[in-house]
């Protein structure tokens, strides 16, 4: 498990390397814890094990990863997935409408 700005490098890295990762939390948790319980080294990691791992908070805190994601987001617009592109314009269009700067 790695700090905040470890947490940050990861995310950064993994976003860049996997663009499917953009718009999915989960997915992002999933490759992050992943990495952390070391799955890559123990195949037959039961479900028990794993479920020890975060009990004991041995992998990243899921809120870290998904403000570094946010905040990664908000900071690079290279870094956004497609569905942050789709609900901003889907928004800004219903404000102007709402507004009545077009109908």
């Amino acid at each position: 498990m790695a700090g905040a700005l470890g947490t940050r490098k990861r995310v950064e890295r993994l976003l860049k390397a996997k663009p499917h990762l953009r718009d999915s939390d989960d997915k992002l948790i999933a490759n992050i814890w992943y990495n952390d319980a070391g799955i890559c080294e123990n195949n037959n990691m039961t479900a028990v094990e794993f479920l020890n791992l975060v009990a004991d908070g041995r992998l990243t805190n899921p809120e870290t990863i998904r403000r570094s994601r946010q905040q990664l987001q908000e900071q690079n617009p290279g870094l956004r997935g497609e569905s942050y592109v789709e609900r901003k314009t889907k928004k800004q269009e219903k404000a102007r409408v709402d507004l009545g700067y077009k109908k």
